[in-house]
């Protein structure tokens, strides 16, 4: 969910039962717990305006109660019963909101324990691809020449082979490394790695992250060829990440990802063609290794959901939304059981002469027969 009004109204109004932990901390279960103590004090408060004793508590409490409503404005005393539970879903909100908004960037924070989802985050993130050739502003361009000026080590491992490093001639050209190895001897794979060291400049506003590379290129029951060619494209990766304030700054890292592609890597071909004992004729393999850049970049921004000042005003809106919610229910009970509960105390002493009535005719009744 990228919207915070979505992330508090489903964590507000959560009731999930397992774990018992997400009970615990739903809200909405201590709102329905606040609302159970409202009904019992209600009943003890129709006791007391009954009791000759307790009237003078009745009216203490009634004051106060209509003092604390939300709802009706004082209206009706148990208003306040029912706002108490407002209460607890508006502190809810703020505390939520508090918590939440230092859950960026990912990097840095913890599991959220203070909902049911412990992997919930203040950050969303989108990804594209652009072109190279596209114009980088000045805040982007540093990070491109770091990337650009970030040395490599390149280790070739061959694997099950009587090669020793004292056969091994290398030639480099511009992008391409080629490996001589004399002798007829077999190469059961080769293992190529690239290394890549940290960088950061800025107070680390720019970071150019660790390469750590290898990948291991063999065919199954078969040898290298005898001359095996392989091509890295290596591809810009640059991460964003927006500043939780307005006025911070934006940091970047960046990271080079290679991408490998190859032809064969056996002989099976050549034999083929031109008769299975070619493998001893060699005197010599060679080992062909180029690189080159990819035409695009990959982009990756993180940025918060919420800043602390979008969560104050979205939070303010939720206390009226949820006091208004509740106005609506206090006005729909006042048009439609007020009227009803009015009536009967009206028609109190009416409906008690026509029960008594009702309990002297059964008793006729039951004489008779």
């Amino acid at each position: 969910m990228a919207s915070f009004d979505d992330i508090l109204m489903t964590n507000t109004f959560s009731l999930q039962t397992t774990p018992i932990r997400c009970l615990l901390i739903s809200p909405f279960f201590w709102a329905l717990i606040t609302l159970c103590f409202a009904f019992i004090i209600l009943l003890i408060m129709g006791i007391l305006y009954y009791s000759p004793t307790g009237k003078k508590h009745f009216q203490r409490l009634e004051k106060v109660f209509r003092h604390s409503d939300l709802i009706g404005n004082g209206e009706l005393w148990f208003g306040g019963l029912i706002s108490f539970a407002i209460i607890v879903l508006i502190i809810y909100s703020f505390w939520f909101g508090t918590v939440f908004v230092i859950k960026y960037p990912v990097e840095t924070s913890s599991d959220s324990y203070f909902v049911c989802d412990t992997s919930l985050r203040n950050t969303q993130f989108s990804s594209a691809l652009q072109l190279l050739a596209t114009i980088k502003s000045v805040d982007e361009t540093p990070i491109f020449d770091m990337l650009d000026m970030q040395e490599f080590t390149m280790t070739v491992n061959f694997v099950q082979t009587d090669y020793t490093c004292d056969d091994v001639t290398a030639q480099e050209n511009i992008g391409t490394y080629s490996v001589a190895l004399p002798r007829s001897y077999y190469i059961g794979g080769v293992c190529i790695c690239l290394m890549g060291s940290r960088s950061a400049s800025n107070d680390s506003s720019y970071v150019v992250q660790t390469m750590d590379y290898c990948q291991l290129f063999f065919t199954s029951d078969q040898t290298l060829s005898q001359t095996t060619e392989i091509n890295f494209a290596l591809t810009k990766v640059i991460n964003r990440t927006e500043s939780l304030d307005y006025s911070g700054s934006t940091n970047y890292s960046g990271i080079w990802i290679p991408t490998s592609t190859h032809g064969s890597l056996n002989d099976r071909l050549v034999y083929s063609q031109q008769g299975a004992f070619l493998r001893y004729l060699s005197t010599q393999h060679t080992l062909i290794i180029t690189f080159s850049e990819t035409e695009f970049y990959v982009i990756n921004r993180q940025e918060p959901i919420s800043r602390m000042g979008e969560i104050l005003f979205h939070n303010i809106l939720f206390t009226t939304t949820i006091i208004g919610i509740f106005a609506l229910a206090f006005l729909v009970f006042k048009l439609t059981f007020m009227p009803i509960v009015e009536w009967i105390i009206r028609h109190e002493k009416l409906l008690l002469h026509f029960c008594k009535l009702r309990k002297e005719r059964s008793t006729q009744n039951d004489n008779t027969l």
